[in-house]
């Protein structure tokens, strides 16, 4: 006897999906939702979101230009990749009436060719980003109708075209025993009585959120389109093989999603690449199935999911969908096997023996099912059907099908799922017949005998194994099987481990004597790569992380990962694993690129060429002292950069330039008592944020106070209408933006919360740049959202040590320069701005004073996510960074509308290349300059390798604070500081996500816009700030009035964008043919 199913609660208010819904068409079921919610979300990708009514608009158009380019009636074939134009296509079909096949592009051309003959379609629906790979595979003996070409002006009204309820809705292909997929059919009623069960028992409402992670040529791709469309609720298609498990906690909670859907490997994963401390506050329900549940599931899901959070265990098939259920709340104890609970509604599960007799409880034999409501069978293959589905000789209305699982019925009639009963095998979630692995592997010539078998790993995942007798004398490396079979088989279906053996041992009986195959080996295959162990300490740690995972004892620089047995979760696993040891990103694009220990290696290498994601750098080349606590005399002098920023403060004591002020909103139960107390918390960890400035005889000294009062105001807002509290909130913000500090009392950090409603409100952060620069912002944020976190827990705050603060800092920078051991980096900077300094100037009759000096204006600009992209290809090609790129583009530009060649840039830094600064906040950002030598003749790749290296070194030499550089060269020369360079160029990295408990974080960009000064303190005739964001690049141009007119800054930014464009499509253009198509 089993604990009772958790009880669960719908999101808003439930409408049960009845009976009489089952009895039409699926593409009348989703247009009754877009009457009922036109203007609800019904999808969003990365790059697009579409309400029902834009969806349903979409389709209509899309069906209507398929039956016009499609005149028979056959069925049709979709082949796109994951997004929201496939699921348009699926539609699109439906609505037009005919059986749909989805093909996933990555599949190899074989096996598509294969299920393409099988489906006998002459009809194929793509879109341009799969175009290529359909015309190739076609090769002009079908039709390829291209959703991109369809006519806006086509009909967008719903067609009417009358469909059965048991006309064939599309057909899933799955691993078939005799060496060639099946194609399963699905009827509309079966899919609809299968929402039907999902809606009804999970409490599916138009005000939820649902996950598409599986892909849609799947049937559990299949399921989470329709249990979402089918009720008005929200669908989040996220593609885990391009974008892997990094991120993918912090997406569910950005985009609120309540419904996650997943294989229990996949949802393994997941939880294995959580840090610990997220929360999920929106999610409802977590739903799993294509695979066993194991217990140590369970505790993953107790230990990270709310209370609100329940866990759906189900077992399913693409002959008879979902068929058992059970319901998990945290309460429930579950040490052993998880149940996988009850029939649903419509299907009888049997526990059978060998002979087809019906087996009581407590007997372990074949699960089967009966129903009305099982798939017709599979496509054009009636002798299979007939093997597989049966008439129930008690009731003919009723078929049986034999599910080929094993499992055994509790006295309650609770069912405990075993395992497979045959040599089909649960493979990441995707249903494997071995004998179709063994048919592929005997396409290669030398191999004479194959037989494939599946294995546990360490983490109880299972993975395929191939015994291999080859002919005599020849035996092909592990990299040529697994080439041969990658052209005929998708990766889920490639054996992780092979081993050669001379003959395979048989029973008495003739049959393979399994217990005497030996085991996969722990040393290394023979691969196609010499072996060549790893060269230093950072390949060292690769290689042992790889090991682990992989379960191979010696893994070589060169050996490609997949050929040891790696594949898509162990890849997610060793990224993972790696990010976290090193401490940066690493897109899973870039290591499928190069999937080895070395690449892995060139990356962290590559990594490390510029700022915080952007990257770091190691040590710097001066003789500095180290870092640590020191002696604080009784009067500290402030960092050279503070001394500075300090003279101008009293010079300009009106001017708010120096006030660094954010906007965030923060949706969800927010504990105010709780934020204030985090905040007096954060201003204790951080001295810098205790620190005031005052002055004594013309010298200027840093404070540091015991304890400072929090600077924090809860305004109500409430009392407005709602229509006119953000603006309210928006108007206040920038009355707080400009609101000047008292440097000499404190503090430099306030706080002000706009309450729009008890679940809405807005967080505004105004910090003096005395104390701050944007590192600290970051760390701010992560800093204060853990100790909100740990109010709110009442445990310890899980936040790193800090060793030294930021007084420590200024003593020691002052020192390094007093003592002359920064003089090795101001030799360095002076040979680099050695004269002659060719003049630099945009306008030669532009009028210059101290008053206009001050007037600025400012233009947005942004590049778009796929422009980006390209740019960021370029960056890996060139194992560099998008900075370098961007900077030596910049460069060219520049060099075109200054007409010369000596260019030099300014840039900032964020200075903390020390280990012992990472966490501090504090003003640490530094400025330097790089000088770049225009030569017409090179290529973009050319420049790009020199500015890099250019770039490298002044990392290197970042210690030397800007201000004591242009003093230098002032006193030496007749250079004039404000002459160095006319241009600063700023890049952001993409901003962490701010995880929460039971709130959602954003940033309020409009906000920032809304608090730009009109005057600004700068020497930069022109500075261009530009970050990452989801969507590319976005920032803005602050440029001076009297250098530049707003038709001059557009122009610039056109130029820019069209010489990015350029570069990408051919970076081994010359700089002079890049610069001849810029239009001045």
């Amino acid at each position: 006897m089993v604990e009772e199913m958790a009880t669960v609660s719908p999101r808003g208010i439930f409408v049960e999906f009845s009976h009489d819904d089952t009895d039409q068409s699926i593409s009348e079921r989703f247009e009754q939702q877009v009457c009922n919610y036109p203007g609800n979300l019904a999808i969003k990708t990365a790059d697009q979101q579409l309400t029902y009514g834009e969806l349903n608009l979409l389709a209509n158009r899309l069906a209507r230009f398929v039956l016009r380019e499609v005149r028979d009636t056959r069925p049709v074939a979709i082949l796109m990749e994951h997004g929201a134009s496939a699921i348009i296509a699926v539609l699109a079909a439906l609505k037009a009436s005919r059986t749909f096949l989805c093909l996933d592009p990555g599949l190899p051309d074989i096996r598509i060719r294969q299920i393409l003959g099988d489906f006998g379609s002459d009809s194929l629906i793509t879109d341009n980003g799969s175009f290529r790979v359909a015309a190739e595979l076609l090769e002009g003996r079908r039709t390829i109708v291209n959703m991109e070409d369809c006519d806006r002006g086509i009909d967008s009204n719903n067609l009417e075209i009358p469909t059965s309820p048991d006309s064939i809705a599309y057909v899933l292909y799955t691993s078939g025993s005799t060496g060639k997929p099946k194609g399963v059919m699905r009827t509309h009623r079966i899919d609809l009585c299968n929402i039907k069960h999902v809606t009804n028992t999970l409490k599916i409402t138009h005000d939820d959120r649902l996950t598409l992670l599986g892909s849609y040529s799947t049937g559990q791709g299949m399921t989470d389109i329709f249990s979402a469309l089918l009720n008005g609720a929200a669908l989040f298609p996220r593609n885990l093989k391009a974008d892997g498990f990094h991120g993918l906690g912090e997406w569910l909670v950005q985009e609120r999603i309540t419904f996650y859907h997943s294989a229990a490997t996949v949802f393994r994963q997941f939880t294995n690449s959580l840090r610990g401390g997220e929360i999920f506050p929106h999610l409802r329900i977590i739903r799993l199935g294509a695979e066993a549940v194991s217990w140590k599931d369970i505790q993953s899901y107790k230990k990270c999911f709310t209370d609100i959070c329940l866990l759906a265990n189900e077992l399913s098939c693409s002959e008879a969908s979902t068929y058992s259920q059970f319901v998990i709340n945290k309460q429930m104890t579950i040490t052993e096997i998880v149940p996988v609970g009850y029939p649903v509604e419509g299907k009888e599960i049997l526990i059978l023996d060998e002979n087809g007799n019906l087996l009581g409880p407590g007997a372990v034999g074949e699960i089967a099912v009966r129903s009305r409501f099982l798939s017709p069978g599979y496509w054009n293959n009636p002798d299979l059907t007939d093997l597989a589905f049966h008439q129930d000789k008690n009731d003919p209305g009723y078929r049986i099908y034999r599910t080929g699982d094993l499992g055994r019925k509790a006295s309650d009639g609770c069912l405990e799922h075993l395992g497979r009963k045959d040599g089909q095998v649960q493979i990441r979630g995707y249903r494997v017949e071995c004998r179709e692995v063994e048919l592929a592997l005997l396409h290669d010539p030398v191999v004479e005998q194959a037989f494939v078998t599946h294995g546990q790993d360490d983490q109880d995942q299972a993975y395929l194994i191939a015994y291999v007798v080859c002919r005599e004398d020849t035996r092909p490396t592990v990299s040529e099987l697994r080439a041969q079979l990658s052209r005929r088989l998708p990766n889920f279906m490639l054996p992780a481990a092979f081993v050669f053996i001379d003959a395979l041992p048989l029973t008495v009986t003739g049959k393979i004597d399994r217990g005497a195959l030996p085991k996969p080996a722990l040393a290394r295959p023979p691969l196609d790569a010499s072996y060549i162990s790893p060269r230093n300490p950072i390949e060292k740690s690769i290689a042992a992380i790889c090991s682990e995972i992989l379960n191979i004892s010696t893994i070589g620089v060169h050996d490609n990962l997949f050929d040891l047995g790696g594949h898509s979760i162990s890849a997610m696993q060793i990224v993972n694993r790696v990010m976290k040891t090193f401490q940066i990103d690493i897109p899973m694009k870039c290591f499928y690129d190069s999937p080895t220990v070395g690449g892995l290696s060139a990356l962290i290498a590559s990594s490390r060429e510029s700022e915080k994601g952007a990257v770091t750098f190691p040590q710097n080349t001066s003789n500095a002292p180290p870092l640590r606590e020191a002696a604080r005399p009784a009067r500290i002098l402030p960092s050279i950069a503070q001394e500075a920023m300090l003279r101008l403060e009293r010079l300009f004591p009106d001017f708010h330039q120096f006030n660094v002020p954010t906007a965030y909103r923060l949706s969800g139960d927010l504990d105010v008592t709780a934020l204030r107390q985090s905040l007096i918390r954060l201003g204790e960890r951080h001295e810098c944020l205790r620190t005031v400035f005052t002055e004594e005889n013309g010298d200027d000294y840093q404070e540091i106070l015991e304890s400072v009062p929090v600077d924090f105001e809860l305004l109500d807002l409430r009392e407005f209408p709602i229509a006119e509290r953000v603006s309210k909130a928006r108007e206040l913000f920038r009355e707080e933006s400009r609101r000047p500090f008292n440097l000499a009392h404190g503090p430099l950090f306030r706080v002000a919360l706009f309450r729009l409603s008890d679940e809405d409100h807005v967080l505004a952060v105004t910090l003096h740049q005395l104390v701050s620069d944007g590192w600290s912002m970051r760390i701010l944020l992560r800093d204060l959202a853990e100790l909100y976190r740990s109010n709110l827990q009442g445990n310890r705050a899980q936040l790193p040590d800090l060793p030294i603060q930021f007084a420590d800092f200024s003593l020691w920078q002052r020192e390094a320069l007093r003592s002359g051991l920064m003089d090795g980096q101001l030799s360095y900077w002076k040979n680099q701005l050695r004269e002659p300094l060719t003049p630099l100037e945009f306008s030669e009759t532009a009028s210059r004073s101290d008053e206009t000096d001050l007037f600025i204006a400012r233009k947005e600009i942004s590049i778009s996510g796929k422009l980006y992209q390209s740019v960021k290809t370029l960056a890996r090609e060139e194992k560099t960074t998008p900075y370098v790129i961007l900077l030596t583009a910049l460069t060219i530009l520049l060099s075109r509308c200054l007409r010369q060649e000596d260019i030099r840039v300014g840039t900032l830094v964020a200075n903390r290349h020390r280990k012992e600064l990472e966490n501090l906040i504090g003003h640490f950002v530094n400025t330097i300059i790089v000088r770049a030598k225009i030569t017409a003749s090179l290529s973009f790749r050319e420049l790009a390798q020199q500015i890099k290296a250019t770039t490298v070194s002044a990392y290197s030499n970042q210690d030397l604070p800007f201000e004591a550089l242009l003093q230098s060269i002032e006193k030496d020369s007749t250079t004039r500081g404000d002459k160095l360079a006319p241009v600063l160029f700023i890049f952001q990295n993409e901003p962490e996500p701010v995880l929460l408990p039971k709130l959602t974080f954003s940033a309020l960009e409009d906000f920032h816009k809304s608090s730009t000064p009109e005057v600004e303190l700068t020497d930069f005739d022109l500075v261009i700030s530009i970050k990452e964001g989801a969507d590319g690049l976005t920032g803005f141009l602050v440029y001076k009035f009297f250098v530049f007119d707003e038709t001059m800054i557009a122009r610039l930014i056109q130029n820019f964008e069209s010489l990015l464009e350029g570069i990408v499509d051919n970076p081994d253009r010359s700089v002079f043919a890049l610069q001849s198509a810029i239009e001045i």
